[in-house]
């Protein structure tokens, strides 16, 4: 109870902290999104005391604020959800010195937003931004990656409470990791339009360092976990080659911005693989590990792979990044319980029993949809009656069906020595 409390105090200290920062920012109330031509657009707007030019489409082509003689052009680089993308270190920091630039306009008072109007006229809008942001504001994404933090934070104090051994412990390290990195990453991206550029610089390397320790966490503790494959000195060694890398990109002295920043996460990947591997063989007779390796290895390929080949594989190889930061680290979360329930070693054995009953509910509920769709546009029957014999049909065929193939995998498992062990 101490070790859980303790954690969950720690992740309600770094949310309130997050919240704090993310709503002390000057605000103009406007939700800017970029289009596909890398304009910047005013997805909606979100004070009423905006004058009534400024609505949802309304395109800003520039920043101006009162003194100086010359306007700062808008472009979708300025709304980028994570310069890691970027591929070199000038580009990134050229970029936090214009997103300086725009929070000082921003936060200087009065402002004049040069925009682009539905039909095509151009105006100049004045309006003055205010001291901070109301929190209910802040998008959906925010309250995402905070969840997907605390969650981490509470799994990983969850396992370390529930076994006291140094496996429980590297998961906690991992959650703190993974609480740290999708924190700092809530406030940046999803700020309105700038943030101060020094501020911006801390909460990248917040992230960046979170996501290393997160993946160091997991090398450690399948290096011991579920059997020991290397002592105390090679763990140390990782952290500190991994470590002393995650400060040579915060340094900018890696050899590119792009490298720099999801380089060691392919390197992590493919270390987490290999491990895996080598747990599966030194666990060949041992069916208990080979049952939380079931978890280990769905859990950590999936949800680091996912990642990997969403978001650091493209960058690396110069194409835009196929998913959302957010729902990266959703998708890490969901795959992390896993992890959790592997080192906590909760009903190790029912995972073939999980997988079947999850593929087999996903096809009956598919195969209802795909019938409601058939009577619906191919029999033109109506909707209500559609959907009612689409249901009839599934329970009289296709669960008798399930069941019985449910009833003759189930019934193939046999308990031995090992087993009941």
């Amino acid at each position: 109870h101490s070790r859980l409390a303790f954690v969950a105090a720690l992740f309600v200290a770094v949310a309130s902290f997050a919240l704090w920062l993310a709503v002390g920012q000057s605000w103009m109330g406007l939700a800017i999104i970029a289009d596909d031509d890398g304009r910047v657009v005013v997805r909606d707007v979100q004070r009423e005391d905006l004058p009534a030019v400024l609505q949802a489409g309304v395109r800003l082509d520039s920043l101006l604020a009162p003194g100086q003689p010359d306007a700062l052009r808008l472009g979708a680089l300025d709304v980028i959800e994570e310069p890691d993308t970027l591929d070199t270190y000038d580009q990134l920091n050229a970029f936090r010195e214009r997103q300086s630039a725009l929070d000082h306009m921003v936060d200087g008072g009065q402002i004049v937003l040069g925009v682009t109007l539905a039909d095509g006229s151009k105006a100049d809008v004045e309006i003055t931004p205010l001291g901070s942001r109301p929190a209910w504001t802040l998008p959906f994404e925010f309250w995402l990656q905070l969840g997907v933090g605390g969650a981490g934070a509470l799994l990983g104090g969850w396992v370390w409470a529930l076994r006291r051994e140094e496996a429980s412990a590297y998961f906690a390290i991992s959650g703190f990791g993974l609480m740290l990195s999708s924190t700092s990453a809530a406030i940046y991206s999803t700020r309105e339009l700038a943030l101060d550029g020094d501020l911006f610089r801390l909460l990248s390397a917040g992230n960046y360092t979170g996501t290393n320790v997160f993946g160091l966490a997991l090398i450690s503790l399948l290096l011991v976990y579920p059997h020991r494959l290397a002592g105390r000195g090679v763990i140390i060694a990782v952290w500190v080659v991994g470590l002393c890398v995650t400060l040579a990109h915060v340094l900018q002295l890696a050899p590119s911005q792009a490298v720099g920043a999801y380089a060691p996460m392919l390197v992590q990947f493919v270390a987490l693989f290999g491990l895996i591997v080598a747990q599966l063989v030194y666990s060949r007779r041992n069916p208990l590990a080979r049952a939380a390796l079931g978890w280990f290895g769905l859990s950590v390929l999936l949800g680091t792979g996912l990642f990997v080949f969403a978001i650091a594989a493209p960058t690396l190889l110069g194409l835009e990044p196929q998913a959302s930061q957010a729902n990266a680290f959703a998708i890490i979360l969901l795959i992390y319980a896993g992890l959790g329930i592997g080192v906590a070693r909760y009903r190790l054995f029912d995972l073939g029993t999980w997988a079947f009953r999850l593929i087999s509910y996903l096809a009956g509920a598919l195969l209802l949809l795909a019938l409601d769709a058939v009577l619906i546009y191919g029999v033109a029957v109506e909707r209500v009656p559609a959907f009612g014999l689409a249901l009839l049909t599934v329970a009289l065929m296709y669960l008798p069906l399930r069941n019985m193939i449910a009833t003759r995998i189930m019934g193939r498992d046999r308990l031995d020595d090992q087993r009941f062990r």
